[in-house]
């Protein structure tokens, strides 16, 4: 299992749709830059985060579309994020509420409903971590 995180620079892309590159991070703390041309369709992207078995996307914002594209293929997306890639990765792996500390502005009106996804997302992740050891 993995996380994606939609990358322009140093910080999360502010629109996922024209991302350039996604910084997919597995468990083993392992990071890939994947580069998505400019192009691709959103088939394309969703079969190439679905091969390198991501089940969470972190990024800005995103079309309606593109998001329930993710979501059928049963990759959460945590969008209306903003700031630091680093800094995002690093609360998002100690399970804090990244949807509140990084929300964009003016971006509120989803964050209940983000939040609610986030922890049931979270309470699966830690489930899946005790199963394994």
């Amino acid at each position: 299992m993995a996380t994606a995180y939609s990358v322009y620079g140093s910080r999360i892309a502010p629109v996922f749709d024209a991302a350039p590159e996604i910084l997919v991070v597995t468990d083993q703390s392992t990071q890939t830059k994947e580069v998505i041309p400019s192009g691709e369709n959103f088939e394309d992207t969703v079969t190439r985060l679905k091969e390198l078995k991501v089940h969470t996307l972190i990024c800005g914002a995103i079309s309606r579309e593109f998001q329930e594209l993710l979501e059928f293929h049963r990759i959460c997306v945590i969008a209306f994020v903003t700031g630091a890639v680093s800094s995002v990765m690093k609360h998002y792996r100690e399970q804090k509420d990244i949807t509140a500390m990084y929300a964009m502005p003016g971006c509120r009106c989803r964050g209940s409903r983000q939040r609610k996804r986030l922890r049931r997302r979270m309470n699966e992740y830690a489930r899946f971590k005790r199963n394994r050891t």
